[in-house]
């Protein structure tokens, strides 16, 4: 690899990182109840208490017990143990989605293909940019290692393919929906090379992502995005729910795929793509798999079919037609930039609001580095999660028992300053004012429009 290519991904692990870590402390987080949930856990584990958290009450957080099958987890706790803090978290999967990606798309395009103008132009996909900075999400680390899989069926080299597969079977159950997508791919390789065994490998990762959920749960998932397909099927046909719910899917596709646009020299891998995103779009009960949206990390099942495509489509266009590669070089690198530049500007807003501590943060810091239990508001719960009790605020039933119970054990709580409407919410907010001065605690500061109590 050549220098200026080492210092495109250097550039792109380190914006990776730095934009995630800016997202997290600039309390601009997709879901934070979610990502306290993964941090605490692994905060637990890296303490060798295991993967207990108290974050979200309808999951364990357990291992083999959560949701979601991500033995992932397993594999970060060590860095974490060096650096613990969510920031560590969120900066791994920020360098491993924009720097890994471009790196193993590099593997894909080869030599001749590739440079750093190139690396610069996927790293900075609007796909990878989104996923990079979409809080702590296991799934998405499968995106990496599956370009691993995509590299080693074009190149021939077997040992892609598996180091690849078992990457991708630790992010999570859906590997091998995932996986099976890469089959026409392998099949044109392995005609091509005549290595059977690209196929056999391939074929043994996809038997063992099926069968390892079923081992241990007894069962394959524990999600569907639709439960009722046959039901909703019926609704598009009377006409009862539209094709296409969400607007925002549509417009991130087609900034997706227009930035992909080499993709079209490999139908093998963008057929399988746009179908799945196009069942995605159509079917999903799930919330939108969009930027700014919860159900944005979804898309990672389809991002390295789209990227890969992208990768071997440049690779073929380079091989078979150089002069062109090279003039469309150029008015790709500014086009991609365009069409990411909605992920890019949200990118520097974090970066602008973390450098800028208010007051708020200031007091977070403190009570981060104080001991005892917190009750928090979802949006700063993530970093205040490093503890072994962390209850975020309507994310469990408020009974009176329950109430008193949280009240009990917590030594201090950030809550909203201001009433909410009448209503549940208002209710809570009610019972929360006489439960902790019961509990003896007691409003130290009010802060843009928090209420930080301490016992």
């Amino acid at each position: 690899m050549r220098r200026a290519e080492r210092r495109a991904l250097a550039a792109l692990t380190t914006l990776g990182a730095t934009a995630a870590v800016a997202r997290l402390r600039a309390l601009q987080s997709l879901s934070p109840p979610d990502l306290a949930f993964f941090h605490q856990a692994t905060w637990n584990a890296a303490q060798g208490n295991g993967f207990v958290q108290t974050a979200l009450e309808f999951d364990a957080g357990s291992l083999l017990g959560s949701v979601h099958l991500s033995l992932i987890r397993v594999v970060w706790v060590p860095l974490y143990a060096l650096m613990p803090a969510p920031e560590t978290l969120v900066a791994l999967q920020g360098a491993v989605l924009m720097g890994g990606t471009a790196a193993v798309a590099g593997l894909i395009a080869g030599s001749r293909a590739r440079s750093a103008t190139w690396l610069i132009v996927l790293g900075l996909h609007p796909m990878t940019v989104a996923l990079a900075t979409c809080d702590l999400r296991p799934l998405t680390f499968i995106v990496a290692p599956s370009l691993l899989v995509i590299a080693g069926l074009l190149h021939a080299r077997t040992p892609f393919v598996v180091l690849g597969a078992a990457g991708a079977i630790l992010a999570r159950e859906e590997a091998w929906m995932l996986l099976s997508a890469l089959l026409p791919f392998a099949i044109v390789s392995t005609r091509a090379h005549r290595k059977p065994r690209l196929l056999f490998a391939l074929a043994s990762a996809i038997i063992t992502a099926w069968a390892l959920p079923r081992a241990i749960w007894g069962h394959g998932a524990n999600v569907s995005a639709n439960a009722d397909l046959f039901g909703t099927l019926q609704a598009l046909w009377n006409g009862d729910r539209d094709w296409f719910r969400w607007p925002v899917e549509l417009y991130f596709a087609a900034r997706c795929m227009l930035a992909a646009w080499p993709a079209v020299r490999c139908p093998e891998l963008l057929v399988p793509a746009a179908v799945g995103w196009l069942g995605l779009m159509v079917f999903s009960n799930m919330e939108p798999s969009a930027p700014v949206h919860g159900g944005l990390h979804y898309l990672a099942v389809l991002a390295p079919l789209l990227l890969g495509a992208a990768a071997v489509g440049w690779h073929r266009i380079c091989r078979d037609a150089p002069s062109t590669a090279r003039s469309a070089r150029s008015w790709w690198v500014v086009a991609g930039i365009v069409l990411a530049s909605p992920e890019l500007g949200r990118m520097l807003h974090w970066t602008q609001a973390a450098l800028h501590r208010s007051p708020l943060a200031h007091e977070i810091t403190r009570v981060r580095h104080a001991p005892g239990g917190v009750l928090a508001l979802p949006s700063v719960a993530p970093l205040l999660s490093g503890r072994p009790v962390l209850r975020i605020q309507g994310h469990f039933s408020p009974t009176p028992g329950r109430v008193a119970t949280v009240a009990s054990e917590i030594d201090h709580a950030l809550l909203t300053t201001e009433r909410p409407a009448d209503g549940p919410p208002a209710e809570e907010w009610d019972t929360w004012q006489s439960a902790l001065p019961a509990a003896g605690l007691n409003i130290r500061t009010t802060v843009e429009g928090v209420q930080v109590w301490e016992r």
